[in-house]
Protein backbone atom coordinates (compact mmCIF):
# COMPACT_ATOMS: atom_id res chain seq x y z
CA UNK A 1 0.00 0.00 0.00
CA UNK A 2 1.81 3.17 -1.13
CA UNK A 3 1.68 6.05 1.01
CA UNK A 4 -1.16 8.28 -0.62
CA UNK A 5 -2.91 4.80 -0.01
CA UNK A 6 -3.07 4.44 3.40
CA UNK A 7 -3.62 8.35 3.66
CA UNK A 8 -7.08 7.73 1.30
CA UNK A 9 -8.07 5.29 2.88
CA UNK A 10 -7.69 7.16 6.17
CA UNK A 11 -9.68 10.12 4.75
CA UNK A 12 -12.20 7.29 3.22
CA UNK A 13 -12.71 5.66 6.76
CA UNK A 14 -13.13 8.89 8.60
CA UNK A 15 -15.98 10.10 6.20
CA UNK A 16 -17.52 6.91 6.08
CA UNK A 17 -18.07 7.65 9.77
CA UNK A 18 -19.32 11.49 9.73
CA UNK A 19 -22.22 10.10 6.76
CA UNK A 20 -23.52 7.10 8.60
CA UNK A 21 -22.41 7.38 12.92
CA UNK A 22 -22.02 10.80 13.36
CA UNK A 23 -25.47 11.29 13.90
CA UNK A 24 -26.15 8.58 15.79
CA UNK A 25 -23.30 8.63 18.48
CA UNK A 26 -22.53 11.38 21.19
CA UNK A 27 -20.64 14.32 21.12
CA UNK A 28 -17.89 13.11 22.89
CA UNK A 29 -17.40 10.05 20.71
CA UNK A 30 -17.03 12.52 17.86
CA UNK A 31 -14.83 14.77 19.37
CA UNK A 32 -12.48 11.85 20.13
CA UNK A 33 -12.85 10.35 16.76
CA UNK A 34 -11.93 13.51 15.05
CA UNK A 35 -8.86 14.01 17.38
CA UNK A 36 -7.97 9.89 16.48
CA UNK A 37 -8.08 10.95 12.79
CA UNK A 38 -5.25 14.40 13.42
CA UNK A 39 -3.22 11.76 15.15
CA UNK A 40 -3.13 9.38 12.50
CA UNK A 41 -3.12 11.22 9.88
CA UNK A 42 -0.69 13.80 10.82
CA UNK A 43 2.61 11.00 9.98
CA UNK A 44 1.35 10.02 7.01
CA UNK A 45 1.23 13.57 5.62
CA UNK A 46 4.91 13.76 6.88
CA UNK A 47 5.58 10.99 5.05
CA UNK A 48 4.33 12.58 1.40
CA UNK A 49 6.03 14.32 -1.15
CA UNK A 50 4.08 15.61 -4.39
CA UNK A 51 2.41 12.82 -6.83
CA UNK A 52 4.76 11.65 -9.71
CA UNK A 53 1.95 10.13 -11.29
CA UNK A 54 -1.11 10.89 -13.23
CA UNK A 55 -2.87 7.72 -10.46
CA UNK A 56 -0.85 9.69 -7.54
CA UNK A 57 -2.67 12.86 -8.99
CA UNK A 58 -6.00 11.58 -8.68
CA UNK A 59 -5.65 9.96 -5.40
CA UNK A 60 -4.57 12.96 -4.29
CA UNK A 61 -7.46 15.36 -5.40
CA UNK A 62 -9.51 12.74 -4.14
CA UNK A 63 -7.65 13.63 -0.68
CA UNK A 64 -8.62 16.94 -0.99
CA UNK A 65 -12.32 16.54 -1.78
CA UNK A 66 -12.77 14.19 1.41
CA UNK A 67 -10.37 16.61 3.36
CA UNK A 68 -12.74 19.58 2.09
CA UNK A 69 -16.03 17.31 3.35
CA UNK A 70 -14.23 16.38 6.73
CA UNK A 71 -13.33 20.22 7.40
CA UNK A 72 -17.11 21.56 6.69
CA UNK A 73 -18.08 18.34 9.30
CA UNK A 74 -15.70 19.71 12.30
CA UNK A 75 -16.21 23.23 11.50
CA UNK A 76 -19.74 22.51 11.69
CA UNK A 77 -19.77 20.71 14.90
CA UNK A 78 -17.76 22.89 16.39
CA UNK A 79 -20.37 25.84 15.73
CA UNK A 80 -22.61 23.62 17.22
CA UNK A 81 -20.40 23.65 20.59
CA UNK A 82 -20.27 27.20 20.58
CA UNK A 83 -23.83 27.44 20.28
CA UNK A 84 -24.71 25.34 22.90
CA UNK A 85 -22.17 27.17 24.95
CA UNK A 86 -23.82 30.73 24.03
CA UNK A 87 -27.10 29.16 24.96
CA UNK A 88 -25.82 27.30 28.42
CA UNK A 89 -24.17 31.01 29.67
CA UNK A 90 -27.55 32.72 28.67
CA UNK A 91 -29.48 30.18 30.67
CA UNK A 92 -26.96 30.03 33.48
CA UNK A 93 -27.14 34.01 33.40
CA UNK A 94 -31.00 34.22 33.69
CA UNK A 95 -31.34 31.64 36.52
CA UNK A 96 -29.07 33.47 38.55
CA UNK A 97 -31.08 37.15 37.71
CA UNK A 98 -34.01 34.96 38.55
CA UNK A 99 -33.06 33.55 41.75
CA UNK A 100 -31.15 37.22 43.20
CA UNK A 101 -33.09 39.66 40.74
CA UNK A 102 -30.87 42.50 42.96
CA UNK A 103 -27.68 40.60 43.09
CA UNK A 104 -26.30 43.21 40.24
CA UNK A 105 -27.39 46.13 42.28
CA UNK A 106 -24.25 46.79 44.56
CA UNK A 107 -23.90 50.06 45.26
CA UNK A 108 -25.27 52.42 48.46
CA UNK A 109 -27.28 54.47 46.28
CA UNK A 110 -29.89 56.30 48.62
CA UNK A 111 -28.52 54.62 51.37
CA UNK A 112 -28.63 56.87 54.90
CA UNK A 113 -26.30 57.74 56.98
CA UNK A 114 -27.42 58.81 60.41
CA UNK A 115 -24.87 61.74 61.15
CA UNK A 116 -26.59 61.92 64.61
CA UNK A 117 -24.65 60.48 67.86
Amino acid sequence: MSRFDKLLALHRSMLLFIRNEAKKVEREVIIERINDFHKERKPLIDQVSPPKTDEERTVVNQIIQFNDIITRFIKQSFDEVKKDIQINNKKKKHNQSYSDPYGQQRGIGGAFYDKKK
